[in-house]
């Protein structure tokens, strides 16, 4: 919710594209009209089911073009991981927690620290 308010405070656009009726894009220009957020897997990507409004759009990718951000002038300035390093941290962090969640840790030897937790 914070990178959405970041974006938008900073006149920015965050689009959800061809999530709408009849797969037109909803546009968030105030955070405020966001009211959940919960972090997904969709096919393998991270992503979110998100409420605007009254409405919730489900499965949206945050890398793949279902989530892009645009500057005030209307011009799109990448996907929502593209656009600042916090998407890109989104991105990272989700990938690592579905990876534990989904998969479990394979390898505790990536992980300091693993050991003391699945002991």
């Amino acid at each position: 919710m914070a990178e959405i308010s970041a974006q938008t405070d900073a006149g920015n656009t965050v689009t959800l594209v061809g999530m709408g009726e009849d797969e037109a894009d909803v546009d968030i220009t105030d955070a405020s009209t966001v009211s959940a957020i919960e972090f997904v897997e969709s096919h393998g990507r991270s992503a979110v089911n998100i409420t605007v409004g009254d409405m919730t759009y489900e499965g949206a990718r945050l890398g793949r073009g279902d989530v892009i951000v645009k500057d005030s002038g209307g011009s799109e300035l990448g996907t929502f991981v593209e656009a600042s390093p916090a998407g890109q941290l989104i991105a990272r962090a989700g990938w690592n927690y579905f990876l534990i969640e989904r998969d479990g840790v394979h390898k505790p030897v990536l992980c300091p620290g693993c050991d003391k937790c699945i002991n």
